[in-house]
C-alpha cells in the first residue's frame, strides 16, 4: 500500500482556549485557515481517487486545520494600542471642554446675577431721585405762594394808605376793613399753623433736617461721581463685600460681631483711599439694611434684633454712619418724625407720595391699599424701637441712639391728634421697646400707659378691618402689663413658634 503524505506540518494548538486574544487573533487569520484547509481537501481527494486507504492520522490533520496555530500580528496590536491611546486623549479632551464650558456658564450665571443685584438698587436710587424732586417742587410751590400772599398784602397796604389821604372818612372806614381783614388773616394763619403743628412734630421735624442735611450732600456732591467708570469700578467690590457681610447676619452676638468687625474694616480701607468712596459706601450700607429690615421684619420678627444691634455697632464706631441711617428711614417713615402730610393744602396724591405710599403694581402704578402700606411702616416702627433698646455687650461703646429717643417719640404722637395709624405705631414700638421703657423709666411710663389705656384707646379712630388688631393689641398689651407688671416683649432669639 502506498501511502502519500502531506509535506506542509501543522502544530495543534490548544482548543480549549477562552481569550478573548485568541478569538480576535483566529479571526483575523480565517482567511489563512480557509486556504490551507482547501489545500488539504484537494489533496484527500486525490488519495480517494488513486484507491489509497483513509488514515487516522490524516483525519485528526484534517480536523486540526480549523486550528491552524495562531498567527499574531504584531502590526494589528500595534494599531489597536495606538487606537486606544487616541480614544483616551479624545476622552480626556471632551471631559476638560465640558468642565471648561460649565465654568464659564457659572461665571455668566454669577455675572447675571450680579446685574440684577445693581438694577435693584438702582431702581431704589430712581425712587429716591424722583422722592426728592417732588418735594422740590412742592417746596417750591409753597415758597411761590407765600411770596404772592406778600405781594398782595403790600399792594392792599398801598391802595389802603392812599385812599386814607384822600379822604379821611373813607380812610377811617378802610382802616375799620383793614383791622378786620387783618384779624381774619391772622385767625387764618393761626388756623393754618395749628393745622401744621397738628401734622407736624417742629422739633422732630427738625432732628429729621440735620440726619437729611448729610443725604442732600451726598446727593448733591458725592452722587455725580459714580458716572465716572473709575471711581465706579473703586467703589463696586467693596459694595460687594458690604452687601454680603450685612445679608449673612444671625441672632447670635458673636456672628454680628464678626460680620461687623468685617464691614468696619472694609469702610477704615476705603476711607484712607478715597473719602468720597467712603461716604459712597455708608450710604449704600444704610440702603442695604433698610431693605433688609423691609424684607425680613415681617416673616422674621427676631431679625429686627440682630439688624438694630448690627446698626448699633456701626453708629457707636462710625459716627457719619447714623445720618445716613436715621435719614433715610425717616425718609421712608414719616411716621416716625412724626409726620402725616394730611393737611387741608395737600392732594389726595400728594399725600400717599409724600406717606411713602409704594405702588402694589409698578406697571400699571397701582398704588398700595392702607393694609400693605401698614406692614412697611411697622417694620420700620420696630426697628427703630429695637435700635433705641439695644444693651450693649461688656467692652462694647455706648450706644448713641438710646431709649429716650423712643419715650420722645411715644409722647409726641400721643400728644397730637390720633390718625388710623396711629395704633399700630404705638404696638409696633411697645412690642420691642416697651420692657426697656418701663426699665429706664419707672415712674412716668406707668403714666403714659394709663393714659393711653384710660383715654387714647377709646379715642382711636377706626378702620375696620385694617386698624382693628392694632387697636385690640394695644388694649391687650396694656391690660396685661396692669396685672402683671410686665410688658410683653418680641422675643430676640430663634423660638419654636418661629420655626413652625
Amino acid at each position: 500500500q502506498k501511502i502519500i503524505t502531506n509535506p506542509n506540518v501543522f502544530t495543534c494548538i490548544d482548543i480549549d482556549s477562552g481569550s478573548e486574544s485568541d478569538d480576535y487573533q483566529r479571526n483575523t487569520t480565517s482567511s489563512r485557515k480557509c486556504k490551507y484547509y482547501n489545500k488539504y481537501k484537494k489533496q484527500q481527494q486525490n488519495l480517494v481517487k488513486l484507491g489509497c486507504t483513509y488514515n487516522v492520522l490524516d483525519e485528526f490533520k484534517r480536523l486540526s486545520l480549523t486550528q491552524i496555530p495562531n498567527c499574531i500580528d504584531h502590526q494589528i496590536d500595534l494599531k489597536e494600542q495606538q487606537f486606544q491611546i487616541a480614544l483616551e486623549k479624545e476622552r480626556a479632551a471632551i471631559i476638560q471642554r465640558n468642565k471648561k464650558r460649565n465654568e464659564e456658564l457659572n461665571q455668566k450665571y454669577k455675572a447675571m446675577a450680579s446685574e440684577i443685584e445693581s438694577k435693584s438698587l438702582l431702581d431704589d436710587d430712581q425712587e429716591d431721585k424722583v422722592f426728592e424732586e417732588k418735594l422740590k417742587s412742592r417746596k417750591k410751590a409753597i415758597e411761590d405762594a407765600i411770596a404772592l400772599d406778600k405781594k398782595r398784602a403790600d399792594a392792599e397796604s398801598a391802595e389802603a394808605k392812599a385812599k386814607a389821604e384822600k379822604l379821611q372818612k373813607e380812610a377811617d372806614e378802610k382802616a375799620a376793613q383793614t383791622a378786620k381783614d387783618k384779624a381774619d388773616k391772622e385767625a387764618a394763619d393761626s388756623k393754618s399753623k395749628l393745622e401744621l403743628s397738628a401734622a407736624t412734630s417742629a422739633q422732630g421735624l427738625e432732628e429729621y433736617k440735620k440726619h437729611f442735611a448729610k443725604i442732600e450732600h451726598y446727593q448733591k456732591n458725592i452722587r455725580p461721581k459714580l458716572d465716572d467708570p473709575a471711581f465706579s469700578k473703586l467703589c463696586y467690590p467693596h459694595r460687594i463685600t458690604l452687601n454680603k457681610s450685612t445679608i449673612q447676619l444671625k441672632f447670635d452676638h458673636p456672628t454680628i460681631l464678626v460680620k461687623y468687625t468685617a464691614v468696619f474694616n472694609c469702610l477704615m480701607a476705603m476711607k484712607q483711599k478715597s473719602n468720597d468712596a467712603y461716604e459712597v459706601l455708608l450710604n449704600y450700607l444704610a440702603k442695604v439694611i433698610l431693605r433688609l429690615v423691609k424684607k425680613d421684619g415681617i416673616p422674621t420678627p427676631y431679625a429686627i434684633y440682630y439688624l438694630a444691634r448690627y446698626s448699633y455697632l456701626l453708629c457707636a464706631t462710625v459716627p457719619e454712619f447714623m445720618d445716613y441711617l436715621l435719614g433715610r428711614l425717616m425718609k421712608r417713615c414719616p411716621y416716625l418724625i412724626p409726620q402725616y402730610h394730611d393737611e387741608d393744602n395737600v392732594s389726595l396724591e400728594e399725600g400717599l407720595e409724600l406717606r411713602r405710599y409704594g405702588y402694589s403694581d409698578k406697571v400699571n402704578r397701582v398704588r398700595e391699599n392702607f393694609s400693605q402700606h401698614l406692614t412697611t411702616q411697622e417694620c420700620y416702627l420696630k426697628f427703630y424701637g429695637a435700635l433705641c433698646q439695644t444693651v450693649p455687650d461688656p467692652g462694647q461703646p455706648a450706644n448713641p441712639y438710646p431709649i429716650k429717643h423712643a419715650w420722645i417719640y411715644l409722647a409726641r404722637i400721643c400728644n397730637m391728634p390720633l390718625r388710623e395709624i396711629t395704633p399700630a405705631l404705638i404696638i409696633s414700638l411697645l412690642d420691642y421697646a416697651g420692657q426697656s421703657l418701663l426699665d429706664a423709666y419707672p415712674h412716668q411710663t406707668p403714666k403714659l400707659f394709663r393714659l393711653i389705656q384710660s383715654v387714647i384707646l377709646p379715642n382711636f379712630p377706626k378702620r375696620d378691618p385694617d386698624n382693628s388688631a392694632a387697636i385690640s393689641r394695644v388694649g391687650q398689651t396694656l391690660e396685661e402689663y396692669f396685672k402683671t407688671g410686665k410688658v410683653k416683649r418680641v422675643a430676640e432669639t430663634v423660638t419654636f413658634e418661629h420655626r413652625k
